[in-house]
């Protein structure tokens, strides 16, 4: 308790600090703190490290909050919220289980070795090697040796290096001084640093690499539609670290439209080949996309929009028929459903199927009258293509092709599904101001074309 009774009066009293235009760092990130109200942007990501990082680059967020995976709020988990106001500082700082609180990291000043992002094209550092591994461009072994624990910078054979046979060689260096001892000019090599002293370094790597194949190392194959979903194949996969997928061109056609996982103990591919009509890449598990792509997640938030990103629109009777069209369209990864109730436009019941890169939802918003969800492709005991509910008040306008009296719903319902061209229906009911009981038989080729 005194420690937190420290830290309110320690930020309360940060603006005298400023106003001396002392740059104050602080790296710490409040784990059960809270940072109510001064909210300005908000975004789904995938930790509070992300969370910080966005808020570093954002020039006007001075400070924010993170929601847990554990917060007891479902529709809140893993949204970012960006902070600012006059004083620079948080205006109250409560107690909460699920959250993480912080500042950005713009005042801070990094050490000696400092950040440095750039990558140097036909530079070579020559020596100080300690490891070398494969990795198919300079960003990815960037990331490998960010995450060795040794490694300070590093130099990388391109593609087009032909000298020897170490395309794709990635080098791994450290020495005492921390930085290359000699540079030389070198053609087809590119050089750089580790990227440990960038606060803003996320260990996400979303690249796919069309026109590389990761050979040997499979554990597992799977025949799927595009690179895309091979690639949330492997997220999904807690032992996938790498995968190869070869599409429709591929010159074997009996190998076509197959994802290979494959994992090694190094953790990295070990041979890297150049060939048409394959793609390769890693699991998108470091990118905070688990939660939106390979997890199952069933809830639907109400009044939540999830603005842009559309792959295309149909219509839905409800939220959960909008999700189960989602679940079954190839790319679709998250929707937002227009419900009954909105007012504003002639769009109700929209049904708008949403897809990004890395499969996270980049934004949230409130809007009233809508429902937002994620595709059920990962949950694997829930996906079940019968629909059997009826929807009382609701007309399939147009698509008719075939009409008979019968008694109820019920049968009508039987009626279309005894008939093999028959994909929704209407039913008039003894209420409707024309007498006859009427089943109307409808049929698209896409959806319903009015609801």
């Amino acid at each position: 308790m005194k420690s937190l009774i420290y830290l309110v009066c320690f930020t309360v009293g940060l603006p005298e600090f400023l106003s001396q235009d002392i740059k104050a760092c602080f790296e710490s990130i409040y784990d059960g703190l809270d940072f109510p109200g001064d909210d300005f942007q908000q975004s789904v990501v995938g930790d509070e490290h992300i969370c910080q990082s966005k808020c570093t680059e954002e020039p006007s967020c001075q400070f924010f909050t993170y929601v847990k995976k554990e917060f007891h709020n479902e529709e809140q988990r893993y949204i970012c919220y960006l902070k600012n106001n006059m004083k620079g500082t948080p205006s109250r700082i409560t107690i909460l289980w699920g959250v993480m609180s912080g500042f950005s990291l713009r005042q801070c000043e990094f050490n000696a070795t400092g950040c440095e992002q750039k990558l140097a094209v036909n530079m070579d550092f020559p020596g100080n090697d300690i490891k070398s591994v494969l990795a198919p461009d300079a960003n990815y072994c960037q990331k490998l040796c960010t995450e060795h624990k040794s490694c300070q910078f590093f130099t990388y054979l391109t593609r087009d290096w032909k000298t020897d046979q170490r395309r794709f060689y990635c080098y791994l260096k450290k020495n005492k001084e921390g930085a290359p001892t000699t540079k030389a000019e070198l053609q087809d090599v590119i050089s750089g640093y580790s990227l440990r002293q960038c606060k803003t370094y996320s260990s996400c790597f979303t690249t796919i690499f069309a026109g590389l194949d990761f050979p040997g190392n499979d554990y597992r194959q799977y025949r799927v539609e595009n690179e895309h979903i091979c690639q949330r194949e492997c997220t999904e996969e807690p032992d996938c670290q790498f995968y190869t997928f070869a599409n429709g061109l591929y010159q074997n056609s009996e190998q076509r439209y197959i994802c290979y996982l494959k994992k090694s103990y190094r953790g990295t591919p070990r041979n890297i080949t150049i060939l048409q009509n394959v793609v390769s890449g890693f699991p998108l598990r470091e990118c905070g996309v688990n939660k939106s792509v390979s997890e199952c997640r069933t809830d639907l938030s109400e009044d939540v929009d999830f603005p842009g990103n559309d792959i295309t629109w149909v219509l839905a009777p409800d939220a959960n028929f909008c999700q189960r069209i989602c679940t079954y369209h190839p790319q679709c990864l998250f929707f937002t459903f227009v419900k009954k109730e909105w007012n504003i436009d002639q769009r109700r019941f929209y049904c708008y199927l949403k897809k990004t890169a890395t499969g996270t939802v980049s934004r949230m918003t409130t809007l009233q009258n809508v429902v937002s969800g994620f595709s059920l492709k990962w949950c694997k005991d829930l996906i079940n293509a019968c629909y059997e509910h009826i929807f009382d008040g609701l007309d399939f306008a147009g698509d008719d092709f075939h009409q008979s009296v019968v008694e109820d719903e019920h049968i009508c319902q039987s009626s279309c599904t005894e008939e093999p061209s028959c994909q929704f229906y209407t039913f008039v009911t003894k209420e409707f101001h024309s007498k006859d009981k009427r089943c109307v038989i409808l049929s698209s080729k896409i959806n319903n074309q009015n609801i």
